[in-house]
């Protein structure tokens, strides 16, 4: 669908959000019949998940303070205060591993 790396692909509708693997990449969206890659920030996390219309991240490359945006980059809101190896999203709660 694209080319370079993609990790934590997550597919929402007609669009999979990814965030591209490197250090100093980021976090983007490409329609499912790889037209529109967008990047929506510059943030590179292996913990990406998307859910409905907003993408949790974390904000450092392998782990870091929890956020979110809206799956069009805007909105940007941390929503945990610590640092976290690694999360889920349930039912409207964010479920995450403290770093010790």
């Amino acid at each position: 669908v694209s080319e370079g790396p993609a990790i934590a692909l997550n597919v929402v509708g007609e669009w999979i959000y990814f965030s591209d693997g490197s250090y100093e990449g980021g976090i983007y969206k490409i329609r499912l019949d790889g037209t529109g890659k967008t990047k929506l920030n510059s943030v590179t996390s292996y913990n990406v998940y998307a859910e409905g219309d907003w993408i949790y991240y974390t904000g450092e490359y392998w782990g870091g303070k929890i956020y979110k945006m809206k799956t069009d980059g805007s909105s940007v809101t941390e929503i945990v205060d610590e640092e976290c190896r690694g999360f889920i999203v349930y039912d409207g709660y964010v479920y995450y591993l403290k770093n010790l």
